[in-house]
């Protein structure tokens, strides 16, 4: 690995490294189905002092350690892509691509690169489902469908109780689009 003099601290500078070859493989040699899913995942670790990264995630089966947004090919589960989350130690001076669109647009622009322009379905949960996103990801020629969920308020644009009213009288398992 690179061991050039940087100006900066980047604790993540190994794995980085690591991931971008293996990510630059994964695009050249593998061409995933019709259908992906962007998800994250859990590394377990335990002690925050010893991982750059480290969070903690209490709605995780393994709360503790590093995140990874990933993508995969929904009909063979290989994994084609993967992001590690950096938080505050990301270095300031290293530029993210995409970052421009906001973080959520921008990680799903990244974690679907390999595969703009060739019509694919990009699945997603709520919390990539960010309207500006899919709009994007539309733009750069892919589809998707997200998970909707209401919190507190419905999202902006989402005429929530339109929905609801309407899916009420549909048995379960039901689903429309």
């Amino acid at each position: 690995f690179s061991s050039e003099n940087r100006p900066y601290r980047d604790r993540f500078l190994c794995v980085r490294q690591l991931i971008n070859a293996w990510n630059e493989n994964m695009a050249a040699a593998f061409t995933p189905s019709w259908l992906v899913c962007i998800d994250e995942s859990m590394v377990p670790w335990t002690s925050e002092y010893t991982a750059p990264g480290w969070v903690s995630l209490p709605r995780k089966p393994h709360p503790l350690g590093n995140e990874y947004h990933t993508i995969a090919c929904a009909e063979t589960n290989i994994i084609f892509r993967v992001e590690i989350v950096e938080g505050r130690d990301h270095p300031p001076e290293l530029a993210v691509e995409y970052s421009e669109l906001g973080k959520t647009p921008g990680l799903v622009l990244r974690m679907t690169k390999s595969i703009h322009g060739t019509g694919r379905v990009v699945v997603m949960d709520s919390g990539f489902g960010v309207l500006q996103g899919l709009i994007e990801l539309l733009k750069v020629g892919l589809y998707s469908s997200a998970v909707v969920k209401k919190k507190r308020y419905w999202p902006k644009h989402i005429k929530g109780d339109s929905i609801d009213e309407h899916m009420s009288a549909q048995e379960i398992g039901s689903s429309d689009a």
